[in-house]
């Protein structure tokens, strides 16, 4: 029955066979000379021109410089086969060291190998350096293999002669053909089951399954999938990075472009496998358990570039650009369009990309053709111009067809449409979601917005579809109501649902809303480019209302825009709920043009100045009057004096006439003179004035007849007196001849009885 040996055992095994190697190193020197072939007693066979020290059985060494062998079946040689089968003469092995059985060495210089069954073929075989370096390495540079069943078959052919090789484990394997240009080159390999066939300047602490090491390319299934490649550090179990050039640290984390960084377990970035296909460059993962997926379907639309994720649980998509802080967010499609350049066949991010990818490998290989510097550039002008740059901090917020936007806080949602991305947008807070919206701010608890651009909402429970160039300050109100929601576990086999308490906006804003504003709780704007001012205020009075007319008390009828508004109404209260609401506005300060509020003050002043110009105009309208007043009573004098002169009757022989007057009025008196002419009866001028009391007057007048005069119109009083006296002389005495001839008519009617 085999003794079962436990691993204290074996590490005491290990270090006895190298004090043992030490030993005998020390105890035998150089002691042999020559070429020819020598057995010792053992039946180890080596050349008399090596410093051989060799103890155990059935060890062969047909060329070998300075070799110490301990342990069993070794062999050393300067021949190895080729894959065709043919023997190649190697530049020789110098100073191998073997501790261990059944251990192959061919063609190699400076080998260590501790453990059983390994194999170097070749290592030194037809590399560069041979001919530029007479002993192909340098003198103290040394391949060291411990382990298992490690198989190295051939070698870099351009490698450094400074390079050398680590491998510390069981079943590593690398295995170009040695015909093959292609080979490990330098590296440090402590683990199992990796494959090194293009190790450079790498370095491996973790293992591989036996099936991941011969699980074979998606890409090509002639390579294998993983495997180790040049400029990686990589720490873990399942750990690999398929492309090189980059930093993996954590158990079942997985690498798939070059210059990227992952530190955590379970994390995958994947990438174009190639120096190539540029997707996943520069990206990094810092946390557990993260997805950056790569979903390019050439070369020429690379994405999952330069994303950076810390935190757990994350998830990218199709994206570029892109910095997660937190756990549970997942950010999908967020890449822009292909700027293409036709002068130059290709796009503007193809450029920077190629150009930030050749900075990135030649500061891996020591190379000084391009700076920092230069790399620096082309990703700002990249992460500028290209980038899906979307940004979240925070937790189980998601981002699907959506650029150049940020999110910060739990539970938000942002996202567009293929045809339609959300672009240029800010969430904060919790709860919220932005759907297909742009250059649009979010920030508060639980608000929605659909199909806007240019709003900004600060507050909680707002809900817009369709607004444009809104501006909100302040929460919607919310009541707390039973809401039901479902619950799928991750199978999606089975569906719970389940009830908790909410609160719930208890209204709506008004859709397709534009150029509102909205500042305090509970306010809205019902009317376009209204303002809503304080909590509770809703702005509902539209443009076009003409203003009230004092003057004519009603709507004014001048439609220019100091009378008739040109934009909805600014409103501080509410007149269209049960109750109504309204503000003083304090504060004001006083109003300059014709389209300013008019503080109190203003009105107070245009009260006191209009009473004194009132009172100063009643004062001075009194002063008129009552100097009116001394006039009028002085002229009404003036005027009765005036009134009092009078011409005398007709008198063809007197036509002058003078007169004088006197007049009385309300306490004033006046004199006045005037003077009458009458050429004849039908013509009379006049000549009048009064004379005191200040106001005198003047009269000049002239009064004619016109018409058919009567015969005695010429005559004075005096003729017409003279003639009815002739006349009633003349009248009298035919009244007595008439009278005497009645008597004698009577007398002679008497005498004939009539």
């Amino acid at each position: 029955m085999k003794k079962k040996t436990n691993k204290h055992c074996k590490v005491s095994t290990l270090l006895t066979a190298v004090l043992v190697t030490s030993t005998c190193s020390c105890l035998w020197g150089s002691s042999v000379y020559g070429e020819t072939p020598i057995t010792d007693a053992n039946g180890n066979t080596y050349l008399a021109s090596d410093n051989t020290n060799i103890t155990g059985k059935s060890n062969s060494v047909p060329s070998g410089k300075n070799a110490t062998i301990v342990g069993d079946n070794n062999t050393v040689t300067k021949t190895f086969p080729r894959d065709n089968g043919s023997l190649v003469n190697a530049v020789g092995n110098e100073d191998v060291r073997i501790v261990g059985s059944n251990n192959t060495v061919q063609g190699s210089r400076r080998q260590h190998v501790i453990g059983d069954n390994n194999q170097i073929i070749a290592r030194d075989a037809g590399t560069v350096t041979d001919y530029g370096h007479p002993s192909g390495r340098e003198p103290n540079a040394s391949d060291l293999t411990i382990g298992r069943g490690n198989f190295i078959r051939g070698t870099n052919t351009y490698r450094n002669e400074w390079d050398s090789l680590t491998v510390i484990g069981n079943n590593n394997k690398a295995e170009y053909s040695t015909e093959s240009a292609g080979g490990p080159s330098a590296g440090i390999v402590i683990g199992d089951n990796q494959s090194i066939d293009t190790i450079s300047e790498s370095v491996v602490i973790g293992s591989m399954s036996p099936a991941e090491q011969a699980q074979k390319s998606d890409q090509d299934p002639s390579d294998k999938k993983y495997t180790v490649g040049e400029y990686s550090t990589i720490i873990g179990y399942h750990t690999s990075n398929t492309s090189g050039g980059s930093v993996v640290v954590g158990n079942h984390s997985k690498s798939g472009q070059i210059l990227q960084t992952i530190t955590g377990h379970g994390t995958t970035i994947e990438g174009g496998n190639n120096w190539n296909n540029l997707s996943g460059l520069y990206s990094s993962s810092y946390g557990a358990l993260n997805t950056l997926e790569s979903t390019a379907t050439d070369t020429e639309e690379a994405d999952n570039v330069a994303n950076s994720v810390t935190g757990s649980l994350n998830r990218t998509a199709g994206t570029t650009g892109t910095m997660i802080v937190g756990s549970g967010n997942v950010v999908t499609n967020s890449k822009t369009p292909m700027i293409n350049v036709p002068a130059l066949g290709t796009t503007i991010s193809d450029i920077s990309l190629q150009n930030i990818g050749i900075v990135g490998s030649d500061k891996l290989s020591d190379k000084t053709d391009t700076t920092v510097e230069v790399g620096r550039h082309y990703m700002k002008e990249y992460m500028a111009l290209n980038a899906g740059a979307v940004s979240i901090l925070g937790s189980s917020n998601t981002a699907d067809y959506a650029i150049r936007s940020q999110i910060s806080g739990t539970n938000n949602i942002l996202k567009g449409q293929a045809s339609s991305v959300s672009t240029f947008n800010t969430v904060s807070g919790y709860g919220n979601e932005g759907t297909n919206i742009s250059r649009s701010t979010i920030v508060g608890t639980r608000n929605d917005l659909k199909n806007g651009e240019d709003n900004v909402v600060i507050g909680d429970f707002h809900n817009f579809d369709g607004g444009k160039h809104n501006v909100v300050l302040g929460s919607m109100a919310a009541e707390e109501q039973d809401v039901t929601k479902s619950f799928t576990n991750s199978s999606g086999s089975s569906t719970y649902t389940y009830t908790v308490k909410e609160l719930v906006a208890t209204r709506r804003n008004t859709a397709n809303i534009e150029n509102a504003v909205m500042l305090g709780y509970n306010t809205d704007v019902t009317r376009n480019g209204g303002v809503a001012l304080g909590s509770e205020s809703i702005a509902s009075v539209d443009k076009g209302i003409a203003g009230y007319d004092p003057t004519t008390k009603a709507a004014s009828t001048d439609g220019s825009p100091t009378w008739k508004s040109t934009a909805a109404a600014i409103s501080v209260g509410d007149s269209t709920g049960t109750t109504v609401l309204t503000r003083q506005i304090t504060n004001v300060a006083a109003g300059s043009e014709d389209t300013d509020a008019v503080n109190v003050a203003q009105l107070k002043r245009i009260t006191a100045d209009s009473t004194s110009t009132i009172n100063n105009q009643l004062t001075q309208v009194n002063n008129h009057i009552d100097a009116v007043d001394g006039r009028v009573k002085r002229v009404g004098a003036g005027a009765a004096a005036l009134a009092a002169l009078h011409p005398q009757e007709f008198d063809p022989n007197d036509q002058w006439t003078f007169a004088a007057g006197y007049g009385h009025y309300r306490g004033a008196n006046a004199m006045a003179l005037g003077a009458f002419y009458r050429p004849n009866n039908k013509m009379l001028y006049s000549i009048g004035t009064s004379l005191g009391g200040g106001e005198d007057l003047f009269n000049l007048g002239v009064s004619l007849k016109f018409g058919k005069s009567e015969p005695y119109a010429d005559y004075s009083k005096a003729g017409l007196v003279k003639v009815i006296n002739d006349q009633d002389a003349k009248i009298k005495e035919q009244d007595e001849k008439i009278n005497a001839m009645q008597e004698q008519i009577e007398k002679m009617m008497a005498k004939l009885n009539l």
